[in-house]
């Protein structure tokens, strides 16, 4: 298994092979290579999803093998078709080499260039919020889009037997935990409640921000706190609006989300202080230059619990951010006198004339 880390979408690489197109339909094994496509496809047919992603070329010989002995084969094909719908996205460096050739791409081509790199960002978008870490990586979701499982996937598996066995061996857990999906959807609100907060608790970090929906379905069930847990769904829900915002480049649409936690009566003055905290990170890192803003968020945050643990770092931004304030102040004021030393200097030149 080959580690690959995707980076985060802010940075993420735009890239496409003009050899390779989005399939609407499923190629000889039943395997379609749009992941949108796909999770339409298992809507429609009340089925679970198969996801892989895999670097097919010589970067990386397990995908290599791992598609065209496992997953590319009629013995899994006739297994897989009666339980999912597959969908494999594929990076591999032939991929990006034709995306970006060294010489310039004749007029022609530039089109059809163009629009598979606008699918490669697609796919690499999807690989970044599952947060795929390895290659080749294997994930059974809901047909919603939800991870139930993440299964294993090494060199060991060799065969289509081999990854079959390997199903088939984690049926348990893969049903047990589908049955947390089912179980947040029907009962009473109490009953849903508790069942959203048992998905939640035992979905891994990397996963709990693909459970937007549900976290949204706890906000409004739970609309007055009387679980006592509503402030954990709050921050949840602000970390997937903002995360949302920030792809998108809204810095506004990411601070709006979190001061959503600023402003609520159910979160606590830690959390508040946190919240307010990331905002002054998220204009730094947006290179803002409103300093007064940036002041203004932290002392708000020093505000909320002078006595936190986090208080003293953010006297140090505080301290930080009015430095660079009277720098700012006095850069300004050495740059208006040496232009009013300079416009003096020119018309006592002009007098001397």
């Amino acid at each position: 298994m080959k580690k690959h880390i995707f980076c985060t979408i802010a940075s993420v690489i735009i890239a496409a092979s003009i050899f390779t197109s989005c399939q609407a339909k499923p190629d000889k094994f039943g395997i379609y290579d749009d992941f949108d496509t796909a999770l339409n496809v298992a809507q429609s047919k009340n089925m679970d999803i198969l996801f892989t992603v895999t670097i097919s070329d010589s970067t990386d010989d397990n995908s290599a093998e791992f598609l065209s002995n496992v997953l590319k084969t009629e013995a899994f094909k006739e297994y897989a078709k009666k339980s999912f719908i597959c969908v494999n996205l594929d990076f591999s460096e032939a991929r990006y080499e034709s995306a970006y050739p060294e010489n310039e791409v004749p007029a022609n081509q530039q089109k059809a260039v163009d629009k598979l790199r606008e699918k490669y960002e697609r796919d690499m978008k999807f690989a970044t919020v599952y947060s795929i870490e390895t290659i080749p990586s294997v994930l059974l979701l809901s047909k919603e889009g939800y991870v139930i499982y993440e299964l294993p996937c090494d060199s060991s598996i060799i065969k289509p037997e081999d990854f079959i066995s390997l199903i088939e061996s984690e049926k348990e857990n893969i049903d047990s935990n589908k049955n947390l999906y089912e179980n947040a959807l029907k009962g009473s609100p109490e009953q849903q409640l508790e069942a959203i907060d048992n998905l939640y608790e035992s979905t891994p970090g990397k996963y709990k921000l693909l459970l937007g929906n549900q976290i949204k379905r706890f906000i409004e069930l739970d609309s007055g706190n009387k679980t006592g847990k509503l402030s954990k769904y709050l921050i949840a829900a602000a970390n997937i609006d903002g995360q949302n915002s920030m792809l998108k480049g809204d810095v506004e649409g990411t601070l709006k989300a979190f001061e959503k936690i600023t402003s609520s009566e159910f979160t606590s003055a830690d959390e508040k202080q946190q919240a307010y905290f990331i905002c002054v990170h998220i204009l730094m890192q947006a290179n803002s230059s409103d300093i007064d803003r940036m002041l203004d968020l932290t002392q708000k945050a020093y505000d909320c619990n002078p006595q936190s643990q986090l208080a003293p770092q953010i006297q140090m931004y505080i301290s930080m951010l009015q430095s660079a304030k009277e720098e700012a102040a006095a850069n300004e004021a050495g740059a208006a006198q040496s232009s009013t030393n300079n416009s003096g200097a020119s018309e006592s030149g002009t007098s001397g004339k």
